[in-house]
């Protein structure tokens, strides 16, 4: 007995030559379209300044009271401050005292954009300072580590 092969299918699609350089220079542009998009990007309000983290005066805490955050002088409360180092190289960090442990931090970048920020442990068991990094066309960053004691 005679095995049956399946159906092949065959498309035959004709183009012009005008129709294919047209599509070819078509993909092109868009290629070189999203590539500019992509290198010229530049997310704005990446980073939070030094003015947006810390509230208070010297000496005073941030609490939150009744929903809201509030400065006070209590020192039998756990005291708070923000650790800020400013640089012009591409990598920076912010550090705590060797009394202090780090709760968050950030950064911000003039004239470009972060690429990573993150706690690490330099020193310690628990996370003590806080990296940051830029874009290479960064002129300077800053690093902000928010530390905390009882």
């Amino acid at each position: 007995m005679k095995k049956k092969r399946g159906r092949t299918i065959n498309i035959k699609i004709n183009f012009s030559n005008r129709w294919l350089y047209f599509l070819i220079t078509l993909g092109i542009l868009a290629i070189v379209g999203v590539g500019v998009w992509a290198v010229s990007y530049s997310p704005s309000g990446a980073g939070h300044p030094y003015t947006e983290i810390s509230t208070c005066a010297e000496n005073q805490i941030l609490k939150m009271n009744n929903g809201e955050w509030t400065c006070d002088t209590d020192s039998t409360q756990m005291s708070c401050r923000v650790s800020s180092r400013s640089t012009s190289t591409v990598g920076n960090y912010a550090a705590c005292a060797s009394d202090e442990f780090l709760t968050g931090g950030g950064g911000r970048c003039a004239n470009g954009y972060l690429l990573y920020s993150y706690p690490a442990y330099i020193g310690s068991t628990t996370p003590d300072q806080w990296i940051v990094g830029c874009n290479s066309g960064a002129t300077q960053n800053s690093a902000y580590a928010i530390c905390c004691k009882y």
